[in-house]
Protein backbone atom coordinates (compact mmCIF):
# COMPACT_ATOMS: atom_id res chain seq x y z
CA UNK A 1 0.00 0.00 0.00
CA UNK A 2 1.09 3.90 -0.72
CA UNK A 3 1.05 6.19 1.38
CA UNK A 4 -1.64 8.09 -1.06
CA UNK A 5 -3.66 4.89 -0.67
CA UNK A 6 -3.42 5.27 3.27
CA UNK A 7 -4.14 8.87 3.03
CA UNK A 8 -7.38 8.07 1.29
CA UNK A 9 -8.35 5.16 3.07
CA UNK A 10 -7.49 6.36 7.12
CA UNK A 11 -7.13 9.88 6.81
CA UNK A 12 -10.83 10.40 7.66
CA UNK A 13 -10.28 7.92 10.52
CA UNK A 14 -7.69 9.68 11.75
CA UNK A 15 -9.60 13.14 11.92
CA UNK A 16 -12.61 11.42 12.77
CA UNK A 17 -10.66 9.88 16.14
CA UNK A 18 -9.08 12.97 16.90
CA UNK A 19 -12.23 15.21 16.74
CA UNK A 20 -14.07 12.44 18.81
CA UNK A 21 -11.82 12.06 21.50
CA UNK A 22 -11.34 15.96 22.29
CA UNK A 23 -15.49 15.89 21.69
CA UNK A 24 -15.66 13.48 24.83
CA UNK A 25 -14.34 16.17 27.15
CA UNK A 26 -17.37 18.24 26.58
CA UNK A 27 -18.34 21.93 24.81
CA UNK A 28 -16.62 23.56 28.10
CA UNK A 29 -13.34 22.04 28.41
CA UNK A 30 -11.32 25.12 27.13
CA UNK A 31 -8.33 23.02 26.20
CA UNK A 32 -10.18 20.27 24.56
CA UNK A 33 -11.21 23.13 22.23
CA UNK A 34 -8.31 25.29 21.83
CA UNK A 35 -6.67 21.67 20.50
CA UNK A 36 -9.70 21.12 18.07
CA UNK A 37 -8.82 24.76 16.92
CA UNK A 38 -5.19 23.94 16.50
CA UNK A 39 -5.61 20.62 14.42
CA UNK A 40 -8.31 22.78 12.23
CA UNK A 41 -5.29 24.66 11.12
CA UNK A 42 -4.38 21.16 9.16
CA UNK A 43 -1.21 19.43 8.29
CA UNK A 44 -0.90 15.80 6.38
CA UNK A 45 -1.24 13.82 9.40
CA UNK A 46 1.87 11.90 7.94
CA UNK A 47 3.29 10.78 11.29
CA UNK A 48 -0.76 9.69 12.20
CA UNK A 49 -0.72 7.44 8.60
CA UNK A 50 3.30 5.91 9.35
CA UNK A 51 1.99 3.21 11.65
CA UNK A 52 -0.58 2.08 9.00
CA UNK A 53 1.51 1.59 6.18
CA UNK A 54 3.86 -0.19 8.79
CA UNK A 55 0.88 -2.93 9.71
CA UNK A 56 0.28 -3.30 5.85
CA UNK A 57 3.50 -4.48 5.70
CA UNK A 58 3.05 -7.32 8.09
CA UNK A 59 -0.25 -8.03 6.51
CA UNK A 60 -1.88 -7.25 9.71
CA UNK A 61 -5.14 -4.95 9.84
CA UNK A 62 -4.19 -1.57 9.71
CA UNK A 63 -7.01 0.09 11.24
CA UNK A 64 -6.02 -1.62 14.46
CA UNK A 65 -3.09 1.01 14.87
CA UNK A 66 -5.80 4.08 15.18
CA UNK A 67 -5.36 5.05 18.39
CA UNK A 68 -1.35 4.25 18.17
CA UNK A 69 -1.51 6.72 14.99
CA UNK A 70 -3.40 9.54 16.92
CA UNK A 71 -0.97 9.46 19.78
CA UNK A 72 2.08 10.00 17.60
CA UNK A 73 -0.26 12.77 15.94
CA UNK A 74 -0.78 14.27 19.28
CA UNK A 75 2.58 14.52 20.58
CA UNK A 76 3.65 16.28 17.23
CA UNK A 77 1.15 18.77 17.44
CA UNK A 78 1.98 19.50 21.49
CA UNK A 79 4.89 20.01 20.31
CA UNK A 80 3.88 22.54 17.25
CA UNK A 81 1.48 24.28 19.67
CA UNK A 82 4.82 25.48 22.22
CA UNK A 83 7.07 25.88 19.02
CA UNK A 84 4.80 28.41 17.49
CA UNK A 85 4.88 30.35 21.17
CA UNK A 86 8.50 29.92 21.51
CA UNK A 87 9.31 31.14 18.14
CA UNK A 88 6.60 33.95 17.60
CA UNK A 89 4.86 32.18 14.63
CA UNK A 90 1.64 34.41 14.58
CA UNK A 91 0.20 32.05 11.86
CA UNK A 92 0.23 28.16 10.88
CA UNK A 93 -1.20 27.33 7.70
CA UNK A 94 -2.73 30.67 7.16
CA UNK A 95 -4.96 30.61 10.87
CA UNK A 96 -3.58 32.74 13.84
CA UNK A 97 -1.37 30.74 16.29
CA UNK A 98 -2.82 29.46 19.68
CA UNK A 99 -1.03 31.58 21.13
CA UNK A 100 -1.65 34.16 18.87
CA UNK A 101 -5.78 33.69 19.38
CA UNK A 102 -6.08 32.62 23.28
CA UNK A 103 -2.66 34.23 24.71
CA UNK A 104 1.15 33.02 25.94
CA UNK A 105 -0.60 31.46 29.10
CA UNK A 106 -2.75 29.45 27.17
CA UNK A 107 -0.92 28.31 24.92
CA UNK A 108 1.15 26.61 26.98
CA UNK A 109 -2.21 25.21 29.20
CA UNK A 110 -2.95 23.92 25.56
CA UNK A 111 -0.08 22.41 24.49
CA UNK A 112 0.63 19.96 28.24
CA UNK A 113 -2.78 19.16 27.68
CA UNK A 114 -1.40 17.39 24.30
CA UNK A 115 0.90 15.62 25.82
CA UNK A 116 -1.24 13.95 28.28
CA UNK A 117 -3.78 13.65 25.90
CA UNK A 118 -1.19 11.61 23.89
CA UNK A 119 -1.03 8.89 26.56
CA UNK A 120 -4.20 8.65 26.87
CA UNK A 121 -4.90 7.81 23.55
CA UNK A 122 -2.06 5.27 23.76
CA UNK A 123 -4.03 3.31 25.93
CA UNK A 124 -6.96 2.67 24.04
CA UNK A 125 -4.55 0.81 21.83
CA UNK A 126 -5.10 -3.02 22.40
CA UNK A 127 -1.97 -5.15 21.90
CA UNK A 128 0.15 -7.07 24.88
CA UNK A 129 0.44 -5.55 27.73
CA UNK A 130 4.40 -6.65 27.42
CA UNK A 131 4.38 -4.78 24.07
CA UNK A 132 2.22 -1.65 25.60
CA UNK A 133 4.58 -0.74 28.02
CA UNK A 134 7.72 -1.17 25.47
CA UNK A 135 5.46 1.40 23.26
CA UNK A 136 5.05 3.95 26.30
CA UNK A 137 8.68 4.33 26.98
CA UNK A 138 9.46 4.73 23.67
CA UNK A 139 6.88 7.51 23.23
CA UNK A 140 8.63 9.03 26.62
CA UNK A 141 11.92 8.81 25.24
CA UNK A 142 11.07 9.88 22.08
CA UNK A 143 9.14 12.58 23.57
CA UNK A 144 12.09 13.59 25.69
CA UNK A 145 14.41 13.58 23.16
CA UNK A 146 12.03 15.88 20.65
CA UNK A 147 11.91 18.24 23.91
CA UNK A 148 15.75 18.02 24.64
CA UNK A 149 16.22 18.88 20.58
CA UNK A 150 14.23 22.10 20.77
CA UNK A 151 16.55 23.07 23.85
CA UNK A 152 19.47 22.63 21.86
CA UNK A 153 18.22 24.48 19.04
CA UNK A 154 17.84 27.77 21.31
CA UNK A 155 20.99 27.07 22.79
CA UNK A 156 22.77 26.84 19.05
CA UNK A 157 21.40 30.23 18.80
CA UNK A 158 24.27 31.04 20.89
CA UNK A 159 27.14 29.58 19.89
CA UNK A 160 29.32 31.37 17.84
CA UNK A 161 28.90 29.72 14.17
CA UNK A 162 27.63 26.23 14.65
CA UNK A 163 28.88 24.23 11.81
CA UNK A 164 26.85 21.47 9.87
CA UNK A 165 27.86 18.79 12.20
CA UNK A 166 26.13 20.49 15.35
CA UNK A 167 22.88 20.70 12.69
CA UNK A 168 22.83 17.27 12.12
CA UNK A 169 23.05 16.59 15.86
CA UNK A 170 20.30 19.03 16.74
CA UNK A 171 18.20 18.34 13.91
CA UNK A 172 18.26 14.39 15.03
CA UNK A 173 16.88 14.91 18.24
CA UNK A 174 14.19 17.48 17.48
CA UNK A 175 12.64 16.25 14.17
CA UNK A 176 13.73 12.74 13.73
CA UNK A 177 12.33 11.54 17.16
CA UNK A 178 8.74 11.93 15.76
CA UNK A 179 9.55 10.22 12.96
CA UNK A 180 11.08 6.98 14.33
CA UNK A 181 8.35 6.82 16.74
CA UNK A 182 5.29 5.60 14.85
CA UNK A 183 7.39 3.12 12.59
CA UNK A 184 9.42 1.85 15.36
CA UNK A 185 6.49 2.39 17.51
CA UNK A 186 4.32 0.22 15.22
CA UNK A 187 6.94 -2.16 15.06
CA UNK A 188 7.13 -3.20 18.54
CA UNK A 189 3.28 -3.28 18.42
CA UNK A 190 3.75 -6.21 15.98
CA UNK A 191 6.36 -7.66 18.18
CA UNK A 192 8.84 -7.69 15.71
CA UNK A 193 12.41 -9.18 16.08
CA UNK A 194 14.42 -5.88 18.10
CA UNK A 195 17.35 -6.51 15.52
CA UNK A 196 14.77 -5.80 12.58
CA UNK A 197 13.67 -2.62 14.86
CA UNK A 198 17.36 -1.61 15.45
CA UNK A 199 18.33 -1.52 12.11
CA UNK A 200 14.78 0.36 10.81
CA UNK A 201 15.56 3.21 13.94
CA UNK A 202 18.76 4.07 12.30
CA UNK A 203 16.77 4.60 8.60
CA UNK A 204 14.04 6.73 10.53
CA UNK A 205 16.96 9.02 11.88
CA UNK A 206 18.69 9.99 8.07
CA UNK A 207 14.81 10.26 7.18
CA UNK A 208 13.79 13.05 10.28
CA UNK A 209 17.25 14.66 8.92
CA UNK A 210 16.38 14.55 5.62
CA UNK A 211 12.42 16.36 6.75
CA UNK A 212 14.26 19.07 8.25
CA UNK A 213 16.33 19.90 5.58
CA UNK A 214 13.45 19.94 2.74
CA UNK A 215 11.48 22.40 5.60
CA UNK A 216 14.46 24.48 5.55
CA UNK A 217 14.93 25.14 1.96
CA UNK A 218 11.09 25.49 1.69
CA UNK A 219 11.05 28.03 4.46
CA UNK A 220 13.29 30.22 2.42
CA UNK A 221 12.47 29.08 -1.21
CA UNK A 222 8.83 28.49 -0.81
CA UNK A 223 5.95 28.93 1.00
CA UNK A 224 4.63 27.29 4.96
CA UNK A 225 1.76 28.91 5.39
CA UNK A 226 2.51 31.84 7.53
CA UNK A 227 1.72 35.10 5.90
CA UNK A 228 5.31 35.62 5.74
CA UNK A 229 8.25 34.63 3.72
CA UNK A 230 12.02 33.30 5.23
CA UNK A 231 10.67 33.29 9.02
CA UNK A 232 13.12 31.11 9.49
CA UNK A 233 15.51 34.26 9.37
CA UNK A 234 13.30 36.60 11.49
CA UNK A 235 13.44 34.07 14.35
CA UNK A 236 16.90 33.38 14.48
CA UNK A 237 16.79 29.67 13.47
CA UNK A 238 20.07 28.08 12.41
CA UNK A 239 18.57 26.32 9.60
CA UNK A 240 20.78 24.12 7.00
CA UNK A 241 21.19 26.99 5.08
CA UNK A 242 23.10 29.15 8.03
CA UNK A 243 25.00 26.04 8.70
CA UNK A 244 26.64 25.78 5.52
CA UNK A 245 27.39 29.96 5.61
CA UNK A 246 29.18 29.51 9.11
CA UNK A 247 31.19 27.11 7.37
CA UNK A 248 32.44 28.00 4.32
CA UNK A 249 31.53 31.89 3.68
CA UNK A 250 34.22 34.66 4.14
CA UNK A 251 34.48 36.03 7.69
CA UNK A 252 32.37 39.69 6.66
CA UNK A 253 29.58 37.37 5.22
CA UNK A 254 29.43 35.31 8.28
CA UNK A 255 29.12 38.37 10.61
CA UNK A 256 26.17 40.17 8.83
CA UNK A 257 24.35 37.02 8.86
CA UNK A 258 25.17 36.08 12.44
CA UNK A 259 24.23 39.99 12.83
CA UNK A 260 20.91 39.53 11.04
CA UNK A 261 20.03 36.10 12.84
CA UNK A 262 20.50 37.77 16.32
CA UNK A 263 18.50 40.72 15.90
CA UNK A 264 15.02 40.66 17.74
CA UNK A 265 12.40 39.03 15.57
CA UNK A 266 10.56 42.17 15.22
CA UNK A 267 13.70 44.32 14.58
CA UNK A 268 14.41 42.00 11.59
CA UNK A 269 13.32 44.22 8.78
CA UNK A 270 12.46 43.02 5.07
CA UNK A 271 15.96 44.38 3.84
CA UNK A 272 17.40 42.31 6.47
CA UNK A 273 16.21 38.82 5.09
CA UNK A 274 16.69 39.99 1.75
CA UNK A 275 20.31 40.09 2.39
CA UNK A 276 20.16 36.80 4.06
CA UNK A 277 18.88 34.79 1.30
CA UNK A 278 21.48 36.87 -0.97
CA UNK A 279 24.34 35.67 1.11
CA UNK A 280 22.74 32.04 0.99
CA UNK A 281 22.66 32.32 -3.00
CA UNK A 282 26.00 33.67 -3.02
CA UNK A 283 27.36 30.58 -1.36
CA UNK A 284 25.33 28.40 -2.88
CA UNK A 285 23.86 27.45 0.52
CA UNK A 286 20.48 25.98 -1.35
CA UNK A 287 22.50 23.24 -3.90
CA UNK A 288 24.16 22.43 -0.44
CA UNK A 289 21.18 21.41 0.96
CA UNK A 290 20.32 19.51 -1.86
CA UNK A 291 22.78 17.67 -1.77
CA UNK A 292 22.62 16.12 1.50
CA UNK A 293 19.43 15.43 0.86
CA UNK A 294 20.57 13.21 -2.35
CA UNK A 295 23.12 12.15 -0.49
CA UNK A 296 20.63 10.50 2.39
CA UNK A 297 17.84 9.28 -0.08
CA UNK A 298 20.82 6.85 -2.01
CA UNK A 299 21.68 5.61 1.64
CA UNK A 300 18.29 4.86 2.20
CA UNK A 301 18.10 3.20 -1.55
CA UNK A 302 21.38 1.45 -1.29
CA UNK A 303 21.11 0.37 2.29
CA UNK A 304 20.91 -3.46 2.67
CA UNK A 305 20.80 -3.95 6.60
CA UNK A 306 16.45 -4.69 5.91
CA UNK A 307 16.87 -7.60 3.64
CA UNK A 308 14.81 -9.17 6.70
CA UNK A 309 12.18 -6.64 5.57
CA UNK A 310 12.05 -4.92 2.13
CA UNK A 311 8.40 -4.03 2.41
CA UNK A 312 9.22 -1.64 5.39
CA UNK A 313 12.52 -0.05 3.56
CA UNK A 314 10.13 0.53 0.80
CA UNK A 315 8.02 2.44 3.03
CA UNK A 316 11.00 4.54 4.38
CA UNK A 317 11.57 5.24 0.69
CA UNK A 318 8.62 6.30 -0.46
CA UNK A 319 8.15 8.48 3.05
CA UNK A 320 11.41 10.42 2.01
CA UNK A 321 10.03 10.65 -1.54
CA UNK A 322 6.49 12.00 0.04
CA UNK A 323 8.37 14.19 2.45
CA UNK A 324 10.02 16.34 -0.78
CA UNK A 325 6.91 17.20 -2.40
CA UNK A 326 6.71 20.79 -1.45
CA UNK A 327 9.94 21.39 -2.54
CA UNK A 328 9.42 19.57 -6.00
CA UNK A 329 9.27 23.17 -7.98
CA UNK A 330 12.51 24.43 -5.85
CA UNK A 331 14.62 21.76 -6.13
Amino acid sequence: MHFDEAKDKYLDLVENKLLQYLNSFGKKNLNANMSAYHLQTGGKRLRALIPFLIYECFKKNPIEALPFGCAVEIVHNATLVHDDLQDGDEYRRNLPTVWKKYGVAQAINCGDAFFQYAFDLLSQFEIPSENKLKLFNRMVKSTLNVIEGQSQEFLMKEESYPPLSRYIEVVTGKTSGLFSLPVIGALEALGVDPSICSEVEAMTGKLGVLFQIQDDVLDIYGSKGRNEKATDIAEGKISILVSHIYETAMEDDRQTLSTILRKPRLETSKEDIDTAIQIFDKYQAKNKAISIIREIQAELSSNDSLKNAPAVKKVLIELSNKFLEPIHGII
